[in-house]
């Protein structure tokens, strides 16, 4: 009878007399079932039982669990349950490294008045797991947790937590002195009360305050509750005026309710009522009431300012304006006599046609659009001006325009490759030059003068490359049997020491890597098995390693007011919630499924904080918006109500109900009164067309106004604003004078090309399509920026890509003790070394590249972040996709983001955040747009799982504001909502300036350059590239959303022209690394599968070890193993089907892993 087992699977082996494992009869026993934590049975004639990470395995008592290492005199021999290795004695002692029937426990230095003293080292140590860790008598006591059986120490002062049943709630009460004060001297008091009750209030120094989540106690003498509204009524916002009527944007804003019937009061002396639409709102006296012109629609004169109700026939023009017929909708509109000089009506193309002209340039080497006309066709033919241009080929069937003047760029045909060959200063390694070079495909690209071709003895297939020759090639390992040293030094206060020389080298792999000065070498294995080394400085303490059964917590202490205190590492069963710290309280996100902790009192508001609370999965979240008089966004309240119930956007102040379809989804938005455009409801088969953008002659954005015609069946067939064309698909509507964005075939990629003057004046751009191995060209007056794609001037290639291609570069972020950006620096480092992350924060292994670790703010507030969880491709295959939830405080600032991997249905949006029917979760108060028609694009996958695009959009600042640093994170919400950022895709906004005077328009000092990235988090239907060209075009056209959310920043150059780059990779995760490694330790080649008729294969293998296997395996037509057999190898456990088990979900899978693990390290030593 077959055997089923939940966990694990067990053969026990059988050993000949000599001690040979007997395979026949090892595989012809019955297996039993056991569990990872107790492992199988060993033979205990042959084997002995070894553990690693929380799994234990049997070994033969000759090879024993691992191999011993010989250490020098000046070195110490380290041990865990994986190796053993060698680590400087100068380095401090060897790492802490419990088992799995230990616990991880601290011993902490205490005042004389009882206080942990955190400015003292604590010692680390492993305690058995069934006592627990051992408290101090005279300064802790332990507490114990009744439903998970874990206990902890606490300072005596403190008192142990009570323990709630399911139907209470906990409860805490922080206790009083005399002048009505919180007394944080006394411990918080807690109590467990009824679930559907309210915690009790200090009847003497608190009052109990209500809103839609519940009760809570708030101090008297920090103020009385804040307002909450009835469900009869709405939340009104009482505008603050000056003396002379103007609204007083900077004094405090009274909230108030009203009947919800009646509508919020005006201010009698400085505001009139209005009603819009049947919806009634307060101005300022000083300003009209807005047009209501009902199915007629809105005419907007671009010159005056003024609007206008239409007419039947159109518009009514004003003086100063051509009253101009538009062909597609026969009605008349209106455009300012200023722009247009020659006084005549501007060429109107039909949707079908396309705006085509002559290229020419002027004297300065800019392009120019002339004899513009209508083309029927799909692509404008290139036509260059006679006089002042020529026509040069840049692709197979693609050519472009340059200045008469200049000579075509290098074209190379497919049997050719493009070479950007550079120069170097022989004494200084500089560059002093650069140029395009066509050579056969069978060769290398040359190396320019000063330079050296470098390439990686290790790789047969590696691309060789030039550096220059003061530098000389780079050191390379042996993937195998070494590893790259890089020795980092620090300042005695734990900071980089970026000026401190590094000598990079190779080092066997048993051996422990050296380290700088104030440095110590820190040595662990991350959650995904792979061995990490790293130099950290001597003032902090080294990650943890946790076991196959364990996960890692991070714990923050807080003191009585809710200030953190220190953050530490700890290992805890992954069946279990983290601890929290000493003053916090435990709270648990029901869509997630995940606790965290909250401290139990609010730095900022100086009350008790709260757990959020979330809607259940029979309710829907309604977002309830408020608008100021002219439209602008005030608040937000967010409710649950009963799973496809009614939101009321009439409860918002000034906000009216709008059920719009976007991405085929019909669903109720908030939208101010003045100034919100809501769709009329279209027939079957059609849908509801967009507001769109007006351009001016120049290409700069002109306003935005509702569309000619409001239904249509498809969004490629909704009309375009002035000026405008449609190019379809995720880019939409762009000026007439722009080209649509260059299509590529599946083995191609796009290039962006841009020339600059000699000045850095920017000229022009294009895109062409080059094979997808191939170099992209660059432009005129360009330098490419080493490894790369991108080419831009000089004074950028300096700041954003100072690296050489022998190297990596590493944008290091540092953050404030709150979680803000103070600042950034580029460092360049080994190709084979880890980017280092910043001051303040966390760093976190990235699942899904194992060449990459995740530096994440290691705050938010006062909140402790955690590292972000994205889904690996396997886990995106069981179903679950990448959530990415963006917090803000009610004053709509970025708060904190969290990334983790969950079914679709529960990722939910973050604080203060709505998600869009398309996928895009933006701030509240901002209205929906399906800006990458997602509606009519089948969903269809843009980047696959496996697959890492990202994309950049590149910006020139002509002012910077003076806290752009830290307000750059702010920056980044806006423009993820100005951008509708889809959903799976992730950005990041980096500021960066030169200490000196970079020429031209740049700045001194710090801000001269803006990068915004986007990336993608797993599979997605839109690519980040895609974002990108939507932000260059709203950029180049000055739209006023993105100048709005760019303005914390500065202003943008937009002469200066808007660079993109783009590039996607496959990225390997750490469990894939993890295996290759081992697998190439042992020998083991991937075989060749076959899916046709039942097959049998043998393959020898020679281990390391010198001793041989055979392997033999039966196939069936669907290619599923069903029967195995291999001999013995040089350890006790069989090695047969071990590809299969690798690449499979076997029960004995990481188990296997485990052991291979083991094995390799043994081989390598």
């Amino acid at each position: 009878d077959s055997v089923f087992c939940e966990e694990r699977y067990c053969y026990q082996n059988v050993y000949t007399s000599t001690g040979e494992l007997d395979e026949e009869k090892t595989w012809m026993g019955t297996p039993t079932c056991s569990t990872d934590a107790e492992g199988c049975p060993c033979n205990s004639q042959w084997e002995v039982q070894c553990e690693s990470f929380g799994i234990k395995y049997c070994e033969h008592k000759d090879a024993g669990c691992f191999d011993e290492v010989t250490c020098d005199a000046d070195e110490l021999t380290c041990k865990d349950q994986f190796s053993s290795w060698c680590m400087p004695k100068s380095s401090g002692g060897c790492p802490v490294i419990c088992n799995s029937t230990e616990v991880w426990c601290y011993r902490w230095q205490y005042t004389p008045n009882g206080e942990r003293d955190y400015s003292q080292e604590h010692e680390e140590f492993c305690a058995p797991e069934s006592t627990g860790c051992p408290c101090d008598r005279q300064f802790e006591t332990k507490c114990t947790d009744p439903e998970y059986g874990n206990s902890w120490c606490q300072p005596v002062s403190e008192n142990c937590p009570l323990f709630c049943r399911d139907d209470e709630q906990d409860c805490y009460q922080v206790q009083y002195g005399s002048d009505g004060y919180p007394n944080f001297e006394l411990p918080f008091g807690q109590s467990c009360q009824p679930a559907n009750s309210s915690c009790p209030c200090d009847p003497v120094h608190e009052e109990m305050c209500q809103d839609l989540y519940g009760s809570w106690c708030q101090s008297k003498v920090y103020g009385s509750c804040p307002v909450h509204c009835t469900e009869d009524q709405i939340t009104c916002w009482v505008t603050p005026y000056d003396d002379t009527g103007r609204p007083d944007w900077t004094g405090v804003w009274t909230e108030v309710c009203a009947d919800e019937m009646v509508g919020c009061p005006c201010n009698s002396q400085w505001e009139r009522s209005c009603t819009y639409q049947g919806e009634k709102f307060c101005i300022p006296v000083s300003e009209t009431c807005p047009l209501d012109c009902g199915d007629l629609g809105t005419c907007f004169h671009y010159g005056s300012g003024n609007e206008s109700c239409a007419t039947p026939q159109g518009c009514n023009c004003e003086s100063g304006e051509l009253r101009c017929l538009n062909p597609e909708t026969s009605l008349y509109e209106c455009e300012p006599t200023e722009w247009y000089a020659d006084g005549q009506c501007p060429l109107r193309c039909s949707a079908e046609e396309q705006y085509c002209g002559i290229v020419a340039f002027d004297t300065s080497g800019a392009w120019q659009w002339t004899n513009e006309y209508c083309f029927s066709g799909e692509d404008c033919p290139v036509v260059c001006d006679d006089a002042t241009a020529q026509r040069c080929q840049d692709g197979e069937d693609s050519y472009h325009c340059v200045p008469k003047t200049e000579s075509c760029p290098v074209y190379c045909t497919e049997e050719q490759q493009y070479c950007w060959v550079v120069n170097f200063d022989s004494t200084t390694g500089e560059v002093v030059g650069a140029g395009e070079q066509c050579v056969s495909n069978s060769e290398s690209c040359p190396c320019g003068t000063g330079a050296v071709q470098c390439t990686n003895p290790f790789e047969a297939d590696y691309e060789p490359y030039c550096t220059p020759a003061t530098e000389g090639c780079p050191l390379y390992c042996h993937p195998i049997r070494e590893k790259m040293c890089y020795p980092m030094s620090f300042t005695p206060q734990g900071m980089p020491d970026w000026n401190a020389p590094v000598v990079e080298s190779c080092v066997n792999v048993s051996k422990s890597c050296p380290c700088g000065a104030n440095a110590q070498m820190c040595r662990w294995v991350d959650e995904f098995g792979q061995q990490e080394e790293f130099c950290e400085p001597t003032s902090v303490t080294c990650p943890v390693t946790c076991g196959a059964d364990e996960k890692k917590c991070f714990v923050l202490d807080y003191d009585k007011r809710g200030t953190p205190l220190e953050v530490r590492e700890l290992c805890e069963k992954k069946s279990l919630p983290c601890q929290c710290g000493t003053n916090s309280q435990r709270c648990h996100d029901p869509f997630a499924d995940e606790y965290f902790c909250y401290p139990l009192w609010d730095l900022d508001t100086n009350s008790a904080m709260r757990c959020p609370v979330y809607c259940t999965a029979e309710q829907d979240w309604c977002f309830i918006d408020s608008f100021t008089a002219n439209g602008d966004w005030a608040s937000v309240e967010t409710t649950c109500v009963p799973r496809g119930g009614y939101c009321d956007c009439a409860k918002g102040q000034n906000a009216f109900s709008c059920n719009h379809t976007e991405a085929g989804v019909t669903f109720t938005e908030c939208l101010p009164i003045n100034g919100g455009y809501c769709p009329p409801v279209c027939s079957a088969g059609q849908v509801q067309c967009p507001e769109v953008d007006d351009y001016r002659p120049d290409g700069l954005w002109a306003g935005t106004s509702q569309p000619s015609v409001h239904c249509a069946a498809s969004m490629e067939a909704c009309p375009c604003g002035k000026m405008a064309k449609n190019c379809g698909g995720a880019m939409g509507c762009i000026f007439k004078d722009e080209s649509c964005p260059v299509t590529c075939k599946a083995n191609e990629k796009k290039c962006f090309v841009y020339d600059f003057a000699e000045n850095e004046d920017y000229l022009g751009e294009r895109e062409i399509c080059v094979a997808e191995n191939a170099k992209c060209p660059c432009g005129k007056n360009t330098r490419r920026c080493p490894g790369d794609d991108l080419c831009l001037p000089t004074s950028q290639t300096q700041v954003l890509c100072p690296c050489t291609e022998s190297q990596k570069q590493c944008d290091v972020k540092d953050f404030t003790s709150t979680g803000k950006v103070s600042g950034i620096s580029t460092r360049c480092v080994s190709l084979s070394t880890k980017c280092p992350c910043g001051n303040n924060t966390l760093t976190c292994p990235d699942p899904n590249d194992a060449d990459a670790n995740i530096c994440n703010p290691k705050f938010s507030g006062t909140l402790l972040n955690s590292c972000p969880r994205p889904c690996t491709p396997a886990d995106e295959t069981a179903g679950n996709k990448t959530c990415i939830q963006t917090h803000l405080t009610m004053a709509g600032e970025f708060a904190a983001e969290t990334i983790s991997c969950l079914l679709p249905d529960r990722c939910v949006p973050g604080r203060n955040m709505k998600k869009c029917p398309s996928g895009s979760v933006i701030p509240a108060g901002k209205q929906c747009q399906d800006l990458y028609n997602t509606g009519s694009s089948g969903n269809s996958t843009a980047v696959s799982s496996g697959e890492k695009q990202s994309s950049t959009v590149i910006l020139t600042l002509a002012t910077t504001s003076s806290d752009a640093q830290g307000k750059s994170e702010d920056a980044r919400v806006l423009l993820n909502a100005q951008l509708q950022l889809p959903s799976g895709l992730q950005s990041s906004l980096a500021l960066k300036g030169g200490a000196r005077r970079l020429g031209g328009r740049w700045l001194s000092g710090s801000g001269s350059v803006l990068s915004y990235s986007i990336s993608n988090a797993g599979a997605t239907s839109v690519s980040p590239s895609a974002v990108a060209e939507q932000m260059k075009k709203q950029v180049k056209s000055s739209s006023a959303g993105m100048v709005n959310a760019l303005s914390s920043m500065g202003n943008v150059d937009t002469k200066a022209g808007v660079a993109m780059t783009s590039k996607t990779q496959q990225v390997k995760s750490r469990v894939e690394a993890v295996q290759e490694k081992t697998k190439a330790a042992l020998g083991i080649t991937t075989p060749t599968t076959t899916t046709t008729t039942t097959t049998t294969t043998t393959t020898t293998t020679t281990t390391a070890a010198g001793t041989t296997s055979t392997e033999g395996s039966t196939s069936m037509a669907d290619g599923n193993a069903t029967s195995s057999e291999t001999a013995t190898s040089s350890t006790s456990t069989t090695m047969s089907t071990t590809e299969f088990l690798l690449t499979s979900s076997s029960p004995d899978r990481p188990v296997l892993i485990a052991i291979l693990s083991t094995l390799a390290m043994m081989l390598l030593q």
